[in-house]
């Protein structure tokens, strides 16, 4: 019984210290390691598109303007596409799965959002932040992001993946 269970244990041994590697790696139908160029690939980090299985933005230009409160407001120009099941504004569904902040020299502050900051007429074609997209639209809209330090950055980054996979910054002035 000691000769079979030491057997065993050797069978194992020799199985597990790779008595298979040449046989597959070698010949016609050998199939070849993934490569370290598509692992990054998939962590490349998009300073332009965001996209998860609920939301899609497709970032665009930006322009610091005077708000209706005489404060200074940052509109950006984004494509939103709400692919999850319920209606959604792109203002909400920005807050879930991205970090947006205005980075300075000294602080890093979570951003306030502009709804209403923006002039009545300002860019009046594309839908405001605020307004509710149905499941499986897509449509031209502003986000606006109040600035509380004129001359920082703002920062929009991925914060649901580890690993940057998106980072987007638009620079305002003082």
């Amino acid at each position: 019984m000691k000769k079979l269970i030491g057997f065993a244990l050797l069978v194992l041994l020799l199985a597990a210290c790779g008595g298979d590697g040449e046989s597959e790696t070698s010949g016609e139908n050998a199939t070849e390691p993934e490569t370290k160029e598509t692992s990054e690939e998939e962590t490349e980090t998009s300073n332009e598109v965001f996209e998860n299985e609920d939301y899609k933005f497709v970032f665009g230009e930006s322009e610091q303007l005077e708000g209706v409160r005489g404060n200074q407001v940052l509109a950006i120009e984004v494509e939103f596409t709400n692919k999850s099941d319920v209606a959604e504004s792109p203002w909400m569904a920005s807050t879930i799965p991205l970090s947006i902040s205005e980075v300075s020299d000294v602080t890093t502050e979570t951003v306030m959002g502009a709804v209403g900051g923006l002039p009545e007429d300002y860019k009046s074609d594309l839908y405001r932040m605020d307004e509710k997209i149905n499941s499986g639209e897509t449509v031209k809209a502003i986000l606006a992001f109040e600035l509380q330090s004129p001359g920082a950055d703002i920062e929009i980054v991925d914060s649901k993946t580890s690993g940057e996979k998106f980072k987007r910054i638009y620079n305002t002035s003082e």
